[in-house]
């Protein structure tokens, strides 16, 4: 393992899985994304290559004041990484977040990596309109419990406008999503990050969607932006259920459309029970991004219909992603 190296109040320490020289520079002209500001310094890191399965461990420490309520983000080569989803100590996505830790008066971030590269450590500036997601105290829905795993997703798509109570103090956490009901939330969502939804011409792009519909919109923009698509015969089935996959599929069209990126895909399958479902492609995209996680290590369950509150931190990794690349 390497000596901690920085300057106060962030320090780095690396360790290797194979023999080798460790280098670990400061770097200048580290530059935070819109709404994000640096934490400390930004580091160049030189080690040997290693593996997903046998990564690179990179510990960030900070005082515990530094630290904040407000995330910690990390970035590898200017792009946010997100959470480790895979088998414990391996970096899947490669690379991932492990964990973090409090002790000392310390704030630790552990990051998994086959690669050493450049990193920054961000978070969001204060009062930034364009913040990622943070921990919420209190939230106006008494059936999200403190319990509940989604329960900061849920409340940071309730701060951005994308989603509210099936009534004024419920939110309803298990109901299932609607198809019409998740387009309005991709629309929204698409928005709360900055891109411009163009005017959708007059018409009917599918024959089960009345113009009357509250979602009508919301379906229309989505297939003349071409992230929604029927399910065939000129339908889209709108208070069908959505399904964990088919959201995958919804959720990668609306990053590679804000982004303008063309993601690449992936050379294996994350999960055991996704092959056949006609979205394999996208829930393999969408967990190489880290918004896709499986209900256990191998398995996705593909065809299960997505509750309300797991919708929430679909959606809430989504935003995250797009807040960062600006």
């Amino acid at each position: 393992m390497s000596d901690p190296q920085g300057t106060a109040p962030l320090s780095v320490a690396v360790t290797t899985p194979v023999a080798g020289v460790v280098s670990i520079t400061p770097a200048a002209g580290g530059t935070a994304p819109s709404g994000f500001s640096l934490v400390g310094s930004s580091f160049q890191v030189e080690a040997p290559d290693a593996t997903a399965e046998e990564p690179l461990r990179l510990v960030f420490a900070m005082e515990r004041s530094l630290a904040g309520g407000a995330p910690i983000v990390v970035l590898r080569d200017g792009v946010p990484i997100a959470r480790c989803d895979g088998p414990a100590g391996v970096a899947s996505p490669d690379p991932c977040i492990a964990g973090t830790s409090t002790a000392g008066g310390r704030f630790e971030v552990t990051v998994l990596s086959s690669h050493a590269s450049r990193w920054d450590l961000v978070r969001p500036t204060s009062g930034s309109t364009a913040a990622a997601c943070r921990p919420h105290a209190t939230l106006p829905f008494g059936d999200v419990t403190a319990g509940n795993p989604h329960r900061a997703a849920v409340g940071c798509l309730v701060e951005h406008g994308i989603t509210t109570g099936i009534d004024v103090d419920t939110y309803g956490p298990a109901s299932p999503v609607t198809r019409g009901q998740m387009a309005t939330f991709l629309l929204r969502l698409l928005e709360a990050s900055g891109v411009e939804v163009p005017e959708v011409a007059a018409g009917r792009p599918f024959l089960d969607v009345r113009a009357a519909d509250v979602h009508a919109g919301s379906i229309a923009a989505l297939a003349d932006l071409g992230i929604v698509r029927g399910t065939g015969g000129g339908l889209f089935r709108p208070e069908a259920p959505v399904t964990r996959a088919q959201t995958m599929t919804f959720l990668v069209g609306a990053y590679e459309l804000a982004t303008g990126a063309q993601l690449p895909e992936p050379a294996t399958a994350p999960f055991g029970d996704i092959a056949g479902s006609g979205h394999e492609v996208a829930i393999g995209q969408a967990a190489a991004l880290g918004v896709a996680a499986g209900v256990d290590a191998d398995t996705f369950v593909p065809t299960r219909h997505l509750r309300r509150d797991q919708m929430a931190s679909f959606l809430a990794r989504t935003l995250n992603l797009l807040v960062l690349r600006g």
